[in-house]
């Protein structure tokens, strides 16, 4: 099928009238044409979305039981000590910090919940920075 440019030089009856959605479609030269309204697009490439590895700090401190919590609290260990003012000072926590994971295995948390507090983070927790 052979693309006709204009259809108004390509006639194949010179006195064949124009109608009105003529300017919208592509006409051919075996009679056919294609409206240009309703052209379908390529599909655009799928762009995979990175995971949240950092998120706001009270988003993560959200995720740890309320046993946890007291455990942060009311301990005199200083591991946890400094893991919970680190936790205090910061915006946000990086789930792919070194020191996070260590401080996490130091104080005896378990592998599977260690993979649970440092999974890809959610919408909802991405750390927004507001600039005011």
């Amino acid at each position: 099928m052979s693309k006709v440019v204009d259809r108004i030089e390509n006639l194949t009856d010179p006195g064949q009238p124009l109608e009105q959605n003529d300017r919208y479609r592509t006409f051919y030269t075996d009679n056919t044409y294609r409206d240009k309204r309703y052209v379908v697009l390529p599909a655009a490439a799928a762009v995979p979305i990175p995971p949240i590895r950092i998120i706001a700090a009270k988003s993560w401190y959200r995720r740890l039981t309320q046993a946890e919590r007291t455990n942060l609290r009311t301990t005199d260990n200083e591991d946890i000590n400094d893991l919970r003012e680190d936790l205090q000072r910061a915006p946000t926590v990086d789930m792919d910090d070194p020191e996070l994971l260590a401080s996490l295995q130091t104080i005896g948390v378990p592998a599977p919940r260690i993979t649970e507090l440092l999974a890809d983070g959610t919408e909802e927790e991405r750390y927004i920075n507001v600039v005011t």
